[in-house]
C-alpha cells in the first residue's frame, strides 16, 4: 500500500513539472508548503495546554473513582 500511493504521488510530481514546467512547479510548491502549518495555527491546538479527559465506560463494578494523589507528609 505505501509503496503503490508513493509511486502515485512520485508519478504524478513528475508529470506535473513536466506539463506545467519546472519554475511553476517550485512556486506552486512553495506557496503549499508555506501554508501548511495554517490548519493548526488557526485550530485549539495552539493554545491547548492539557489533554481532554477520556470517558471510560463503566466496568462490571461500576464506575471507577478519579485517581486522587497521596498527601505527603
Amino acid at each position: 500500500m505505501n509503496a503503490t500511493f508513493r509511486f502515485l504521488v512520485t508519478g504524478a510530481l513528475a508529470v506535473g513539472a513536466a506539463v506545467a514546467g519546472v519554475r511553476a512547479t517550485l512556486w506552486v510548491g512553495g506557496v503549499f508548503l508555506a501554508t501548511a502549518f495554517l490548519p493548526v495555527f488557526l485550530s485549539p491546538v495552539r493554545t491547548r495546554r492539557t489533554l481532554p479527559r477520556q470517558h471510560e465506560p463503566p466496568g462490571p463494578e461500576g464506575p471507577r473513582a478519579p485517581d486522587v494523589p497521596a498527601e505527603e507528609s
